[in-house]
Formats: structure tokens, C-alpha cells, sequence
């Protein structure tokens, strides 16, 4: 059996998961029971996309041994690989309270609360971490991403070195001083030395080529003075924190703008307008149109899949309606970038969606949404005078919608996993 083990241990750090599998089958035919192989089945289903699958056999191992606490971290790595974080959290705090002593359990709790943007969180799993374990370079590193993103520059700064002067392979932290020392007004040839050192480790790492292209852009003075600060706060922001904040400043433009076309004379008007366009544009679409200033050979760092071009352009057209509707007023365009902004976001959880039937349920959901979504905007375009503002609330509605039936089904398959198991 232990021969097996081992097997199944080099197939899996192959990532040849099918093979991996079918060791592991012939383990657990002679003691269905054994622990170790159902946890790595778990992980390799997992990475098969079989979700599913590997909840039912992950909560079959919790209820072999509920006092089990690697039991409730391989399905908590599951849920994370699923894109459930809350539950993902949830299953650890079960391990944890069981054993609190691992210093990996506290290290997967901080990339967890790294992907919620909750800087103080992720900066207290990762010091309880490297209490338990003072010489892991992972601890060390995701405490400097926190202090980054609490905005501690120059602490964050120093232990990412410290990190480098115990192991100066560690690629994470190559490349995320790379993108401090950006934000600390570096100059990009300097910068450029740190991702440089980076791709030198794994050249075939996306963020990598990234940072660089955005070092690039830094050498021009507009890129660096008006574009990069956004990118920058985009990258210490949870998602709904951001489209808050975006959503409140286009409206408070929009505001303006009404407020100075009604009671100000129209030279202020047409002054207050092109500070509100360039705003906008800077902000919503500045790391959009910077791309269209590089050199022809600088492309291929973009390294986009098509269906990541597909978004992009979709969200780049969203954003540039709702600018549209922000200095004009014009109802329809808000709501043709709404409906757009909304297609996007139900495609791309359909295209997520791992197990079939909530796949099934998504596609019928989304294709009675987006038509819906359409023909209101047809008829907006076909019937401009009976336009309301309050039909953008639909769209709202709509991707909300989405992502709350999304959380309902993955709720109902955990629950059918627990039962089956």
C-alpha cells in the first residue's frame, strides 16, 4: 500500500491526475477507509474540475474521522479551488479549532482573506503563521501583501527582502516588490530589474509579464502620474468596494453636471464637462487605451486568451457607455452598458460553473436575462420618451440574480455531497 502512495504522489506532482486516481482506487479497494488516499483522490478530483465528486469524497473522510482537522483543510483547498471563499473560511475555522498549531492552516487562511481584500485579517493569519513556524517564507511573504495593502510602503518593503535573503528563488516575492517599489515612485528601469529577476524563475507566469508591461508604461510621466495610481488601487480593493466607489463618483459627476447645465452659465458648464470626461476616462478606461502606446514587439507580454480579450472589451464597452450617459445624460446608453456589463458577468459564471446541472440551470437563467436585457434596450432606442431611469434597476437585479442562484445551487450540492456521504 505504501508503494501505491507513493505512486499515486508522483502521478499527482506530475499532475497526471487520472493515472493518480487509479492508484489511489486500488489503495482504498483494500481499506476504503485510508485517510491519505481519499484526502489526495480529493485534491485530484478537484483539479480535474470534478467539484462535485470531491466534496462527496472529502465530507466521506470528515465523517470517517469528524476530529480530523487535515480532513476539513483538504476541503476547505476544494472550496477555494470552487471559488467559495466564505465557505472555504469556514471549513478551515473547523480545522483550526481542532488543531491550531499548523502553520499552513493559518498560511491558507491569509490567501483566503488576501482574495476578500481584507488586508488587517490577512496580516494577523500570516504573523499567527510565522509564530507557529518563524522560518516560512510563505507566512513572511503574504504578511508583507498585507502590509502593502494596509499601505505600510516601506515595512512591506523590507520584509519582502528578508524573504529574498532566505530563499532568492521565491518568484512571489520578486515580483511583488517589483509592484512596491512602483508604487513607492521608483524608476521603472530599476523596477523592471525586480520582474526581470522574476520571469528569469518561471518566464511562462503570467503576472509576471504584466508587471512588466506596466513598467514599461511607467517610464512615460502620464502613465505614471494619472494611470498607475488606479491600477495600483485596483489591486488593494475588493471588487464590490470598487464598483461602489466607481458607481458613487459617476454618479456625483452626473450630479455635477445636471446641477451646472440648470443654474450655470455654459462656458463653467463646458469647462465642468471636459474635467468630468478626462476624469472618467482616465479612471475607467486609462489602462485600456495606454495599451494602444506600446511598441509593436510589446504586445505579446499582453499574453490575453481570447476569451479574456472577450471581457475585456465587453467591460471596456460598458464602462465607456456609462461615461457616455455620465456627460450626457442619454438614458439609453446607460442602460445598453448596463445590460452589456450584466451579460458579461452571467457568461462568465456559466462558463465557471463546474458542475452540470447548475451549468444547465445558469444557461436557462441567463439567456431569459440577457434577452429580456436587450429588448429593453431596443425598445429605449425605438422609444426614447418612455424611457425610465428606474429600468436600470433590472440590470441590477439581473446579475445579482445571477450570482445569489449561483450560491443557492452550490448550497444545494454541498448539502446532496453531506447526504450521499
Amino acid at each position: 500500500m505504501g508503494a501505491n502512495i507513493q505512486i499515486a504522489k508522483f502521478f499527482f506532482k506530475r499532475k497526471q491526475f487520472v493515472d493518480a486516481i487509479k492508484e489511489l482506487e486500488e489503495i482504498l479497494k483494500e481499506d476504503p477507509e485510508e485517510l491519505e488516499a481519499i484526502h489526495l483522490k480529493c485534491f485530484c478530483l478537484s483539479e480535474l474540475g470534478k467539484h462535485s465528486e470531491a466534496f462527496q469524497t472529502a465530507y466521506f473522510a470528515i465523517n470517517l474521522d469528524p476530529d480530523d482537522d487535515y480532513s476539513y483543510f483538504v476541503l476547505s483547498k476544494i472550496l477555494t479551488k470552487d471559488n467559495r471563499v466564505e465557505e472555504a473560511l469556514k471549513a478551515l475555522d473547523k480545522a483550526i479549532t481542532i488543531n491550531d498549531n499548523c502553520s499552513n492552516y493559518y498560511l491558507h487562511q491569509s490567501h483566503l482573506f488576501a482574495r476578500q481584500k481584507e488586508w488587517s485579517k490577512m496580516l494577523e493569519a500570516a504573523e499567527i503563521g510565522l509564530d507557529i513556524d518563524p522560518y516560512s517564507i510563505h507566512c513572511l511573504h503574504n504578511r508583507a501583501i498585507a502590509l502593502r495593502g494596509k499601505g505600510n510602503i516601506v515595512e512591506a518593503k523590507n520584509v519582502l527582502k528578508r524573504t529574498l535573503r532566505l530563499n532568492n528563488k521565491y518568484l512571489y516575492s520578486w515580483l511583488n516588490l517589483g509592484w512596491i517599489l512602483l508604487e513607492s515612485g521608483e524608476k521603472a528601469k530599476e523596477v523592471l530589474f525586480y520582474f526581470k529577476r522574476a520571469k528569469s524563475i518561471d518566464p511562462n507566469f503570467p503576472q509576471v509579464d504584466y508587471g512588466i508591461l506596466t513598467a514599461i508604461k511607467a517610464r512615460k510621466e502620464f502613465y505614471r502620474k494619472f494611470i498607475l495610481p488606479t491600477v495600483l488601487w485596483e489591486m488593494k480593493v475588493s471588487s464590490s468596494t470598487e464598483y461602489l466607489q466607481l458607481t458613487f463618483l459617476i454618479l456625483l459627476c452626473r450630479f455635477c453636471l445636471s446641477l451646472s447645465e440648470h443654474i450655470g452659465t455654459q462656458i463653467n458648464h463646458l469647462f465642468l464637462v471636459s474635467i468630468c470626461t478626462i476624469n472618467l476616462t482616465i479612471i475607467l478606461l486609462g489602462n485600456y487605451l495606454s495599451n494602444f502606446f506600446l511598441k509593436k514587439g510589446q504586445y505579446r507580454l499582453l499574453k490575453q486568451t481570447r476569451r479574456e480579450k472577450f471581457f475585456d472589451g465587453i467591460l471596456a464597452l460598458s464602462k465607456a457607455g456609462t461615461i457616455v450617459w455620465s456627460i450626457t445624460g442619454i438614458t439609453q446608453s446607460l442602460l445598453i452598458s448596463g445590460n452589456l456589463f450584466m451579460s458579461s458577468i452571467i457568461i462568465a459564471i456559466i462558463i465557471s460553473s463546474s458542475n452540470q446541472k447548475q451549468r444547465n440551470i445558469m444557461i436557462v437563467y441567463g439567456i431569459m436575462m440577457i434577452l429580456l436585457g436587450w429588448l429593453i434596450c431596443f425598445q429605449s432606442l425605438i422609444q426614447p420618451h418612455n424611457v425610465q431611469f428606474s429600468t436600470i434597476y433590472f440590470f441590477l437585479a439581473g446579475t445579482f440574480g445571477a450570482i445569489i442562484l449561483r450560491r443557492i445551487i452550490n448550497f444545494q450540492l454541498t448539502i446532496k455531497a453531506k447526504l450521499n456521504s
